[in-house]
Order: structure tokens, then C-alpha cells, then sequence
């Protein structure tokens, strides 16, 4: 008797550990991404590799999208030269010049010349998007500046949209558009998503793309699920601090179940009612188009919540515990440093590891993670 019951027990036993171990391997995967080391100091268009947990998947691993300008010559076409898309505009055209460009190992960027005697031009300059494509991940940096004319019309600029078919006008698709002060300060702006049913508009200004200086500006939408289901989401934020705050969002509607993003625009959308003697510079680099927010990004600050200024960096070799990327540099100093952080599909960031900027520096001896900010 004595023996069925410490059988018994026994198997008890067992089954209990088998169900507490449950909820913990639930836990572990709803763990946050944590980087264990880098396996080499950051050098600017050399591969690194990241280890660590909770990395996720990413396939493809590469952006769609990574383009910095360099592989063009001076004073190409962005369309006939350069491979992007007319989408819709209005023959403006753009191209890659020399006269100004983000970071320290550039030489390039893209140019926009909103040009005297005209009211408006809408370039419209994107990217048409693979099939399918559910969610996008969007960043770059942009420059932009008055050149000439006095006259204080309350200019307005369409920087990047994207959505469904047809372009500019199909829905559902998100927006942003910005209205500078005569100082060149943005004070008003118009940013939303819209929907067979209308628009949801966001949040007014909190940072703004000001004038005269590289600003990164990030747009992350997501369309929900074709029934009408409130996990849809679209979030923009200009030098890491947020602006658009729509998420859990009906983005696209019953009536709207086949829809996809089908294309989105680079900032060269438009410019309008900016009075026929005024005359803009527009600039942009760092281009960066993804379907997804997971990423790798090397900030000045050691916690996400405190990030400061941030580098996009290209992966092209990502799996849970396992990441390869090309290092960008950026506007980071040649021998300056940051904190590496991994994001994953979720937005959830990792730790922040220390690292440095080229082959002279060591690397760091101290990988201990700063504090997780979820």
C-alpha cells in the first residue's frame, strides 16, 4: 500500500513541475530582447555580430530599403538614375547631389529645389512596395531651408505618406504635414490616418522638423486585421521624441479587407501655397524602409527612455539569438561612442551595451547592461 501511495505521490509530483513549468516558458518568451556581447568594435560599414535572447525573427533580415546615397554619382536622376518611383507627381524633379549630407563618412545626399515662380510642386518622389505588405517601419534624416524670397504665405510641406492604391489618394493610408513659421519653426502640422470611414487625426506638434538642421524623423504604420479589429497603429516621432501616439486603432475596416500598403513616399511629396518668390532646399539621407519596427539602433543615451540621438544600423543576418548588421556611423564621432540597442517586431528594446567607433579604440571590457526600460 505504502508503495502505490509514494507511486502515486511521485507521479503527482511530476505532473505539478510539469504544469508550473508552463507559465514560465510563456515568461521567457515574453522576455525582452537582451544583448549578452558585440564581437567587435563598431567601424563603419564593416559587419558586427550581436548575441544575447528574445532577438525574435526578422525575415528577411535586411530592410526593404537602405540607401545613403553613395553609389550614385553627383547629380542623378532620383527616378531615371537612382531607381525610385514617380508616384503620380508632377514632373518636379529630384536629385543626388553633393552640397550637404548627413554624418561623417557621407558625401551624398538626396535634393529637393522647391524652386522660384511656382505655388506649389508635388515631386511625389517613393517607393512602390513588395506585395503584401501589412505593416511599415520608416526612417530618415532631412534637412531643409528657406533660400530666397520674402513673402510670408503659409507654406505648407507633404512630406511622407503611404498606403493603398492608388497612390496619394487610396485608403487606408497614413499622412503627415508640417506648416513652418516665417523663422522657419514648425508650428502647425496635420497627421493621421485614414480610413474608408474618414480620418483620425493625431497629436499636434511636439517636435518639429525645424529648419536648418538634420532632423530624424520615424513613421511606423500598421494596418489591423481585415475584420474591423482594433490593432491597428500609426506612430511618428522627430529626434526620438514621440508626436503620433495612434495605436490599437481600427486602420483599416470591414470594407477594407484585401487592402496592403502598397507604396509609400520619401519627404519629396509636395510643397504648396509657398508664394511664387520663395525658394526651398530640401535634403534627405539615411533612408530606411522596413515591414517591420524591429531594428538595431546606436544611441547617445545608456537607457531607451533617455535614448537622445540614434543611428539606424542595417542588419543582414537576424534570428533569436543572433544578429549581424553593417555599421553605421552616422553622425557619430570616428572615435566617438554609443549604446546599442536591439528592438524587436514588438518595440520592446534591449539593454544598452556601450560600444565604440573605429579600429583604434578597444573594445569595451565592461558589457553589463543598463537598466531594461520597457
Amino acid at each position: 500500500m505504502s508503495k502505490t501511495r509514494a507511486n502515486g505521490r511521485s507521479s503527482i509530483f511530476i505532473m505539478m513541475c510539469a504544469v508550473l513549468m508552463i507559465p514560465a516558458a510563456g515568461l521567457a518568451a515574453l522576455a525582452p530582447p537582451f544583448i549578452s556581447s558585440v564581437d567587435s568594435v563598431l567601424s563603419h560599414g564593416k559587419n558586427v555580430t550581436i548575441t544575447g535572447s528574445g532577438f525574435g525573427t526578422k525575415s528577411p533580415a535586411a530592410p526593404i530599403k537602405w540607401d545613403n546615397f553613395e553609389s550614385y554619382p553627383d547629380g542623378a536622376d532620383m527616378v531615371v538614375n537612382a531607381g525610385y518611383d514617380n508616384l503620380g507627381g508632377d514632373g518636379a524633379k529630384a536629385y543626388i547631389k553633393t552640397d550637404n549630407f548627413f554624418g561623417n563618412n557621407g558625401s551624398k545626399s538626396a535634393k529637393m529645389d522647391y524652386t522660384t515662380g511656382k505655388n506649389s510642386m508635388f515631386p511625389r518622389i517613393g517607393t512602390n512596395l513588395p506585395p503584401g505588405t501589412l505593416e511599415l517601419y520608416v526612417t530618415y534624416q532631412a534637412y531643409w531651408t528657406h533660400y530666397t524670397g520674402t513673402e510670408t504665405a503659409p507654406f505648407i510641406f507633404k512630406w511622407t505618406r503611404g498606403g493603398s492604391n492608388p497612390s496619394y489618394s487610396g485608403v487606408p493610408k497614413f499622412y503627415e504635414t508640417i506648416r513652418p513659421n516665417s523663422a522657419g519653426t514648425v508650428t502647425g502640422t496635420d497627421r493621421g490616418f485614414v480610413t474608408d470611414t474618414g480620418t483620425t487625426y493625431a497629436q499636434s506638434v511636439v517636435a518639429g522638423q525645424n529648419t536648418k538642421v538634420w532632423n530624424r524623423v520615424e513613421y511606423h504604420y500598421k494596418l489591423s486585421n481585415p475584420a474591423g479589429t482594433a490593432n491597428g497603429a500609426y506612430e511618428q516621432w522627430v529626434n526620438s521624441k514621440k508626436n503620433v501616439d495612434l495605436i490599437n486603432k481600427i486602420t483599416r475596416t470591414a470594407n477594407e479587407p484585401n487592402s496592403s500598403i502598397d507604396y509609400v513616399m520619401s519627404p519629396f511629396d509636395g510643397n504648396d501655397s509657398y508664394g511664387n518668390t520663395n525658394g526651398y532646399y530640401f535634403w534627405f539621407d539615411d533612408y530606411y524602409i522596413d515591414n517591420t519596427p524591429a531594428r538595431i539602433e546606436v544611441c547617445s543615451g545608456s537607457t531607451w527612455d533617455s535614448r537622445g540621438s540614434c543611428v539606424i544600423q542595417i542588419p543582414v543576418a537576424w534570428s533569436s539569438t543572433s544578429i549581424t548588421f553593417t555599421a553605421n556611423q552616422g553622425g557619430i564621432a570616428s572615435t566617438g561612442s554609443g549604446y546599442l540597442y536591439v528592438i524587436d517586431a514588438n518595440q520592446t528594446p534591449s539593454n544598452g551595451v556601450l560600444v565604440n567607433f573605429g579600429d583604434s579604440v578597444p573594445p569595451p571590457s565592461n558589457l553589463k547592461p543598463t537598466t531594461i526600460v520597457k
